[in-house]
């Protein structure tokens, strides 16, 4: 006997599970949160013996919710695309494959998004940054979120006794698409303007 690990979206779940219920014992080892927040599981079994045998342990499914509000969310996934990350290109996963995004009113593809924000909070420049939403307010029926936030980045280049800080004032509005607990931003405006913070000298 052996084990694997299998991670299912949670619309397979049915589907999966009895699939693996045929193949051999089953249960959930844990819950597991992928990047963008969505629900997913891990799954461990033993496969051998008899392929029909029933499982032994009961199955318990546990869901983690997403965010109340769209507010919330939106806060949650955009504070962390704004913090240094080695791996920034494959964390940015809250678009839509065919989300419409528009930078500083200039049409552009996700993956110029995703290359543009790596670029400009990146780890590789970026020491560490302070998220001050300003404003962020919603409609649940039209899935709309809007708001403002300014985002300062202590740079890893210093200007004479302390690290470089970079403002990056930040308007955004989007449309959220929401399928049951999977949310996804279809379309966004997005504009940003950056200013050098104040030098304080003693």
């Amino acid at each position: 006997m052996f084990l694997r690990t299998v991670t299912t979206h949670p619309a397979l779940l049915a589907s999966q599970r009895n699939n693996l219920f045929l193949r051999g014992r089953l249960r959930i080892s844990a819950p597991y949160i992928w990047r963008n927040q969505h629900p997913k599981y891990i799954y461990t079994y033993k496969s051998g013996g008899d392929v029909k045998s029933k499982p032994t342990e009961p199955l318990t499914v546990t869901t983690m919710s997403s965010p109340s509000t769209l507010t919330e969310w939106t806060q949650s996934q955009f504070s962390s695309l704004f913090k240094p990350s080695e791996n920034q290109l494959q964390e940015v996963s809250v678009f839509a494959a065919d989300a419409q995004v528009m930078v500083n009113h200039t049409q552009v593809s996700v993956e110029q998004f995703k290359k543009s924000l790596a670029d400009k909070f990146g780890a590789g420049i970026v020491q560490d940054v302070n998220i001050d939403w300003k404003e962020l307010i919603h409609d649940d029926e039209s899935g709309i979120v809007a708001g403002f936030v300014d985002v300062t980045r202590s740079m890893k280049f210093r200007i004479r006794v302390g690290p470089a800080q970079i403002h990056t004032y930040i308007s955004v509005s989007m449309k959220i698409a929401q399928d049951g607990d999977q949310r996804a931003v279809s379309q966004m405006f997005y504009t940003s303007v950056d200013k050098a913070a104040e030098l304080h000298l003693v």
